[in-house]
């Protein structure tokens, strides 16, 4: 099984009571996370803020995320109703080939 090049995002959501099923990844699984999507946190050091991660970039947009040449985006947390905002389907959109 090949390892995937991850990138979690949480966009606004980056904090241990919202972002469990990113905190999992970045502590359990065993593909690679190139960084994690947050604007409202990028550039900022991701174990200070979770606990886990260390050395593990936040980036702001999008484009940020794509020069890290990952395999899959995977959203780091469950929107109420499990509906993504217009906001996020456009981001998403950009990780479609």
């Amino acid at each position: 099984m090949s390892v995937r090049r991850l990138v979690i995002m949480t966009e606004g959501h980056l904090d241990t009571l919202r972002a469990k099923t990113a905190i999992g990844l970045l502590r359990y699984c065993r593909d690679d996370v190139v960084c994690v999507l947050d604007s409202s946190h990028a550039g900022e050091d991701l174990a200070s803020l979770v606990g886990v991660g260390k050395g593990v970039p936040i980036v702001s947009t999008a484009d940020e995320a794509l020069a890290a040449n990952p395999t899959a985006l995977v959203i780091g947390i469950a929107p109420a109703g499990g509906i993504l905002r217009d906001a996020w389907q456009t981001v998403v959109s950009k990780f479609i080939a």
